[in-house]
């Protein structure tokens, strides 16, 4: 148990807890995304506390929103566009059928670049 004491991730839900009454997806996205806020996310999807989603979406998601709003304005006009109607557009389609795999979402960053 001298784990809970060291853990990154027990640190974590440690500071979540005490700061939020309510752990959410949401919440989750707005961390840095770390190997501890990933699986932090894993383990209380896997145990129910937080309900199920399409991960590999949901990830290119938040890499578009903060590539995006990284790129200077003149460049945002036209690639946001393009990345939303095309690349989240398609990949959201795909995830709703079970068709969005690791690789397209590689794919669709790749676009984006």
């Amino acid at each position: 148990m001298s784990w809970l004491r060291t853990s990154a991730a027990a640190g974590l839900l440690d500071e979540l807890t005490t700061e939020y009454t309510e752990i959410s997806h949401g919440l989750l996205d707005r961390l840095p995304q770390t190997t501890v806020t990933r699986n932090v996310r894993h383990h209380l999807v896997m145990t129910g506390a937080l309900p199920e989603r399409h991960e590999t979406f949901a990830r290119l998601e938040l890499w578009a929103k903060t590539t995006l709003e990284a790129l200077p304005p003149h460049q945002s006009r036209i690639v946001s566009p393009f990345a939303e109607w095309h690349v989240i557009k398609d990949a959201r389609r795909r995830a709703e059928r079970g068709r969005y795999t690791p690789g397209a979402a590689k794919a669709g960053r790749f676009q984006v670049q």
